[in-house]
């Protein structure tokens, strides 16, 4: 399960992951953040991820 291997800080459909929720029937929902609106997605709305690991790679350092 896509969801289960999800942490705060990666990259869903293009926005951060701020919060991750567990719900009482073992479900989770991830919330992203939009103009200040929070957005609850389940693992059948996650079309592409990019985790915090892939971002510090790909990031690019200006001055040094």
């Amino acid at each position: 399960n896509i969801i289960d291997i999800l942490e705060v800080g990666d990259y869903v459909n293009g926005y951060p992951i701020y919060e991750i929720v567990e719900y009482e029937d073992d479900t989770r929902a991830i919330v992203i953040g939009d103009d200040n609106k929070s957005i609850i997605w389940k693992k059948q709305d996650i079309k592409s991820v990019i985790t915090h690991e892939q971002m510090e790679q790909m990031a690019y350092k200006v001055g040094e």
